[in-house]
Formats: C-alpha cells, sequence, structure tokens
C-alpha cells in the first residue's frame, strides 16, 4: 500500500499537475496492490487526472479523498475516504449537534458515488483532557452510516 499526495502543488493547475506530477505518482501507483490518494488538498479539480491512476486489473486500488470531491467513482472498487474534521473533537465544546451535522452531510455527500465510504477521525492534537471525546465520536460516526 502506498499514500500519495500532492499538498505542495495545490496552486498548481490541474494541466500542470497531469504534466509534471501526475506521471511520478502514477509510476510509484503501479508497484502496489492498493493507493490511498490525498491529504488535506482538495482534489475535485484533478479527479479526472487521478481517475487515471494505475488500473491494470485486478489490483484494488482506494482513493482518499476530501469531502470536496465532485467526480463519481471511476473504478467499481473505488473507496471514498472523507477526512473529519478534527477540530469537532479537540475545541473545548464537545458539540454533538454539530458533529452529527457533519457527519451526515458526509454521508449525503459521498452517497451519490456509489462507492464504499470510510470516514476518518485524524490529525487530533488534543481531546482537551477528555479522551472518550473518540470513542463518542466513533458511536456517532457509526450512527449516521445507518442514515
Amino acid at each position: 500500500m502506498v499514500l500519495l499526495e500532492s499538498q505542495e502543488t495545490v496552486g498548481v493547475g490541474p494541466e500542470q499537475f497531469g504534466e509534471f506530477i501526475f506521471p511520478y505518482q502514477d509510476a510509484i501507483a503501479r508497484r502496489f496492490g492498493r493507493v490511498y490518494y490525498g491529504c488535506c488538498e482538495p482534489v475535485h479539480t484533478r479527479w479526472h487526472i487521478l481517475a487515471k491512476m494505475a488500473k491494470p486489473p485486478p489490483r484494488e486500488h482506494f482513493a482518499l479523498v476530501q469531502r470536496g470531491i465532485h467526480g463519481r467513482g471511476a473504478w467499481p472498487q473505488l473507496r471514498l475516504q472523507p477526512q473529519a474534521n478534527p477540530a469537532i473533537v479537540s475545541t473545548e465544546r464537545f458539540d454533538e449537534d454539530l458533529i452529527r451535522r457533519d457527519l451526515r452531510d458526509t454521508m449525503l455527500a459521498t452517497r451519490k458515488h456509489g462507492c464504499t465510504v470510510e470516514i476518518v477521525m485524524k490529525d487530533v492534537h488534543t481531546l482537551s483532557g477528555q479522551p472518550n471525546r473518540l470513542t463518542r465520536w466513533v458511536e456517532l460516526a457509526r450512527q449516521a452510516t445507518e442514515l
């Protein structure tokens, strides 16, 4: 499995990304069975390029994409993996209604792509001294998947 991203090129247009960055990422991706793509950068303007990444069957490809994706899933085995906002578990006030809305909006936005969806919570640097917040967030996330 390989994680690829291109946060450093967020200001580069899709055509330049496709010409100067993507060929190198694609060559790396072809060496692995699974590809997780993205981190904090939006990929919706590059989706048409990323959808071409390393598609030889029967390899299994996963894409880690952010909530801003507007394209359709290119492969049946594509997995959308939106990253939840870590601030919603880190701030002084733990607002369950805000978390529910965030999770509901994520599920509604990703459902239309017809892909498996994994919601990821990462980059959490503090829990305001309340580690049980993550357990509660997981409970709320599980409830959101039942919508």
